[in-house]
């Protein structure tokens, strides 16, 4: 990951190869902050249905609990589809678009965000950016509602690139940029 240092200090410059734990970081973390409603109603009620019912607490008083039902469990399954549904798409879309396995290298600067591999190349304004986040591990770049780049912090070359790329977005996005602040 051998990053160039630019005569500009407003510049910055990452070469990234993305793996799947990266792409499956970024995508993880889109489906939870886009449908997080969906998952803690999925998840409380895929819990609290079975154990209700087994307790005899979903039926009138007298009655014997309900024997077991399979139904029970349709909103755990509910859950365990997205989650393993946003995996195994994941990892076909990383298998099959060529452009994602090679390294790609990110321009940062005051003007936008340039990007060049050996299959594409490509330029945003910061004024096509919809907004950016700093998760974690990663830098996440929205460039439509489901269209992003992820830059993963593994990457840079020291915590200062870190500190001016958040400074950067902040400048170049506003409060478009939700990053931490160091």
């Amino acid at each position: 990951m051998e990053n160039v240092i630019t005569e500009d200090p407003t510049t910055i410059e990452v070469n990234v190869l993305l793996e799947l734990n990266d792409c499956l970081r970024a995508n993880y973390w889109f489906l939870f902050k886009r449908y997080w409603h969906t998952v803690i109603l999925l998840s409380v009620v895929g819990v609290l249905l079975p154990i209700l019912s087994a307790a005899g607490l979903m039926t009138p008083k007298g009655d014997p609990p309900p024997s077991f039902s399979p139904g029970w469990f349709i909103p755990l399954g509910l859950l365990a589809f997205l989650l393993i549904g946003t995996y195994i798409s994941t990892k076909r879309s990383l298998s099959s678009h060529k452009g994602l396995q090679k390294r790609i290298r990110y321009r940062f600067s005051p003007r936008g965000i340039e990007t060049d591999s050996v299959s594409l190349s490509g330029y945003n304004s910061w004024e096509n950016i919809r907004e950016a986040f700093e998760t974690k591990h990663n830098f996440l770049l929205f460039i439509s509602r489901n269209q992003m780049y992820a830059i993963p912090k593994g990457c840079f070359a020291n915590a200062d690139e870190i500190a001016n790329l958040r400074t950067l977005l902040s400048q170049s996005l506003g409060k478009k940029a939700r990053i931490k602040r160091a």
